[in-house]
């Protein structure tokens, strides 16, 4: 991206150095998670294979680009740089009320999940992008929150149907 395009929506490098602080990050939440998935599998209704060989893939990349690109990309950074002082330290209100407005977003599944799996995936959602906001916030790397995002996609989708089949 081009000088001011990228101040404005930074998305970082996609290689070692530019990713070098997301590795906690991906380890302590990527374990959580798989834990929680064990614990509790996400709801999916039975599906057809052919679905399935469309959704893990769609579910493990797709999806968390997609939602990092808006909430992480777009507007967490507008947030912040309305409500939150430049080059403050700690928790910016612009992160909290993104990873809100993240979390509150999943409600759509209700459409397809019970009331009580739409509500515990708001919950989750809402951490995950609480902990995918502040990482970002620090690192400015978007890459780091889509490839996080993207692993823990993949374990709510393929984690349950391992258990299952």
């Amino acid at each position: 991206m081009a000088g001011g395009a990228e101040k404005r929506f930074p998305i970082g490098r996609l290689d070692r150095c530019g990713l070098a602080r997301w590795w906690p990050t991906w380890l302590a939440a990527g374990g959580l998670a798989l834990v929680a998935n064990l614990l509790s599998p996400s709801y999916f209704p039975a599906r057809s294979a052919g679905g399935l060989v469309l959704l893990v893939p769609f579910q493990a990349i797709v999806v968390g680009l997609a939602e990092d690109l808006l909430w992480r990309g777009l507007i967490q950074p507008a947030l912040n740089a309305v409500l939150s002082p430049p080059r403050r330290k700690g928790l910016r209100l612009g992160t909290v009320l993104a990873s809100i407005g993240f979390g509150v977003s999943h409600l759509v599944n209700l459409t397809h999940q019970p009331v009580s799996a739409a509500l515990e995936q708001v919950v989750f959602a809402t951490a995950v992008g609480l902990v995918l906001g502040c990482r970002y916030d620090t690192s400015v790397n978007l890459w780091g929150a889509v490839i996080l995002h993207n692993a823990l996609e993949a374990m709510a989708v393929a984690v349950p149907l391992l258990l299952v089949r």
